[in-house]
């Protein structure tokens, strides 16, 4: 019985550390090519990341100020010594929902691909982000 007495605030120490395990703020929204001119509503202080295929886009200053940038966007490459025009990689930017309104995120891009111009409906994404 005493031993027991001595484990209780060591057990209940333990206790409240496994509760808070896992708490903090949920997983970012992703959002891809394929949400392309949707108008998508995310809850004020939610993170999001837009996330496109070719490191040829270039995101341009979101429109609005419902949504801020988290830094600048992330290019990745899948494919070691891949040169910057392919398809072997992507371009991301992570953002958060500040305030309720709408803002739109725009990346465009001139090539899709090995030099090839795109046609002029596939150079632009845009994403209308609502902030509830």
């Amino acid at each position: 019985m005493l031993r027991a007495r001595r484990l209780w605030p060591f057990a209940f120490g333990l206790a409240i550390v496994a509760a808070g395990c896992g708490a903090g703020s949920p997983a970012p929204v992703r959002f891809t090519q394929a949400d392309q001119g949707r108008v998508v509503s995310v809850a004020a202080g939610r993170r999001a990341v837009v996330r496109l295929n070719q490191p040829v886009w270039a995101f341009q200053p979101i429109v609005g100020s419902a949504v801020r940038a988290l830094g600048p966007e992330r290019v990745a490459f899948y494919v070691k010594n891949c040169p910057s025009l392919t398809g072997c990689g992507s371009v991301s930017l992570v953002v958060r929902a500040v305030a309720r309104g709408r803002a739109v995120i725009v990346a465009r891009r001139g090539s899709c691909g090995e030099l090839f111009r795109c046609p002029p409906s596939q150079r632009t994404f845009t994403l209308t982000v609502v902030v509830r």
